[in-house]
């Protein structure tokens, strides 16, 4: 959906369109899809909004830290780190374009980082991994958009520490399909042998340069399929022989009681 949003609408300065802006707001505002307009805000830039929007869309953001639970909009977030995380970035911006809302946006970051950390904090494990993984309409993990804007607070040590293992190890392996995305990526290119492109010239400054993007979503484990389609053949067999083994174990003694009753 986000690739045929960027196609259909932000590549014609829709995000510019007042109307549009105002809607994004009002969803905020009613805590409505939040995370769809808050993403939709990425390509929105805020040197071309009204001073009224401005306004609006930082009152939508002090709906947060609402005093008042029942209107507190996290609570109909699924991912309120994401959430918070935006938030901070968007008013990270205005602060540093628009001198007028600097006191504002610095003390909704500082109490959304103290949100954040909260939420963090009483975070289950099994939790982490979901919730710092997800990508935003940039492809950004929540942990890159919690990097790109310093939110430090956000850096829980032992939950950090947790979701750096589980992208080390990769997933079980009954939850493999074979594709490289569902191992570990830092295992697959520490183990994994090079090989050179048929007519492409890779030199060092190539790889060890800021523009070098591995593909390594497109290579199958090649090894995993053998191993697959041989235990699979293996217990095949092992079925075939138990089965055939337990016929003859019944005609033995079906022909037993047909010798002791003739």
């Amino acid at each position: 959906m986000k690739a045929a949003l960027k196609d259909q609408f932000f590549d014609l300065d829709y995000m510019h369109n007042e109307r549009a802006i105002r809607w994004i707001i009002d969803q905020l505002h009613a805590g409505n899809n939040i995370l769809f307009g808050l993403n939709m805000l990425l390509y929105a830039n805020f040197r071309k909004w009204k001073n009224d929007l401005l306004k609006d869309f930082t009152k939508a953001a002090a709906l947060i830290i609402s005093q008042d639970l029942e209107k507190n909009i996290l609570k109909i977030t699924h991912n309120p780190i994401m959430a918070l995380g935006l938030y901070i970035q968007f008013l990270n911006r205005l602060k540093n374009e628009f001198n007028e809302f600097d006191m504002e946006c610095v003390k909704l970051s500082q109490r959304f980082q103290s949100l954040g950390r909260l939420i963090i904090d009483k975070m289950q494990f099994s939790q982490v991994e979901a919730v710092f993984m997800e990508k935003d309409f940039l492809d950004r993990p929540v942990l890159n958009i919690i990097t790109d804007n310093m939110i430090m607070p956000f850096i829980v040590i032992n939950k950090l520490h947790f979701l750096i293992n589980k992208i080390w190890d990769g997933r079980d392996a009954d939850l493999v399909d074979g594709k490289t995305e569902h191992f570990s990526r830092t295992k697959y290119l520490t183990n994994h042998e090079i090989k050179r492109l048929k007519g492409v010239n890779v030199t060092i400054g190539d790889i060890i340069g800021r523009n070098f993007t591995p593909k390594i979503k497109e290579f199958n484990f090649s090894w995993q399929y053998k191993t697959r389609s041989r235990s699979v053949v293996m217990i095949f067999w092992t079925d075939f022989l138990c089965a055939f083994l337990i016929v003859g174990i019944f005609q033995y003694i079906n022909y037993s009681y047909l010798v002791l009753f003739s």
